[in-house]
């Protein structure tokens, strides 16, 4: 999903790289989940090594693959592996700690918490520089950017002199982000579906079955963006329990607790479902890719 300034060539690596990059990313944070909120098993143990070991086999082979691109192509993806890299790491760390102190049932250590302003600061940077250059039609980088604006409001509110959630919604600069993020999320089936098809004419992934492909990526980036509205509308819900805490004069009943604990459980199935649907539309990709280069008698 890349800038059509590249040649055909060029487009297929750059496409085969960024995908294999975005499932490290988020197999990273599916590990990360799995470990805070799972009993840890046998079974539970294995899995996890797995996907350790796709992780490490996913970057090191875009990696190695970096070699074969060249121009706007070597520039995204050099950004890219830097940017997931740095992620993968920090965030494997954290994880690989909290899963030890799990496992040794160390009560009197501390749960590491990870660095959550370093990730989304490293992600708005790679987000900022990766949208200078990518067309209006990469769907992906779409999405991206209504994260962005997530992460600009999540800052702005744990920096804000805001006192109420009252003050909070008369602040027009940060609403005004809020709305062009829901828009952004709100984007019309029919859109994605010409997207889609823009996107697989450029790798030249025409046959009888694009059609089938275009309409199951077209689905797959449906559910996407309307849990990315979901994240956005429960940042909000999170703000006006913020606020309430914040509030001196509020005592929180237990009805508003019920409701707090509640979100929270919601938020973590949506994190789960963010990372689920990424990896899905990345590996629709991959293998589309791989079929036809078998195709064209290319492997």
């Amino acid at each position: 999903m890349a800038c059509l300034e590249m040649s055909k060539d060029q487009r297929i690596k750059y496409a085969y790289i960024s995908n294999r990059l975005n499932i490290a990313y988020w197999q990273s944070v599916h590990y990360q989940n799995c470990i805070e909120h799972k009993v840890i098993t046998k079974e539970l143990r294995e899995y996890l090594a797995k996907i350790d070991d796709e992780i490490r086999t996913l970057i090191d082979k875009a990696s190695q693959e970096k070699g074969e691109t060249t121009g706007l192509a070597r520039d995204l993806v050099e950004r890219q592996i830097i940017f997931v890299n740095d992620f993968v790491s920090k965030t494997m760390s954290v994880s690989k700690r909290n899963l030890f102190i799990k496992m040794s049932e160390a009560s009197h250590i501390r749960s590491k918490e990870l660095e959550v302003d370093y990730l989304i600061n490293i992600e708005k940077k790679f987000i900022t520089e990766q949208n200078m250059f990518l067309s209006e039609d990469d769907l992906t980088a779409h999405f991206d950017r209504g994260i962005y604006l997530i992460y600009e409001v999540i800052q702005k509110a744990e920096s804000t002199a805001a006192s109420s959630f009252d003050h909070w919604c008369s602040d027009s600069y940060m609403q005004n982000k809020l709305s062009i993020a829901k828009s952004i999320f709100s984007l019309p089936l029919n859109e994605m579906y010409k997207k889609n098809q823009i996107f697989l004419d450029g790798l030249d992934l025409v046959s009888k079955d694009s059609s089938e492909l275009a309409k199951r990526l077209t689905l797959r980036f449906d559910e996407l963006y309307k849990n990315g509205l979901a994240l956005l509308q429960f940042v909000e819900v999170n703000l006006f329990f913020r606020f309430e805490r914040l509030s001196s004069e509020n005592k929180r009943s237990i009805a508003l607790e019920r409701l707090m604990s509640r979100y929270l459980r919601k938020q973590r199935a949506l994190d789960q479902n963010l990372a689920n649907i990424s990896k899905l539309i990345s590996r629709d990709i991959l293998r589309a890719l791989d079929t036809s280069q078998v195709l064209d008698g290319c492997v």
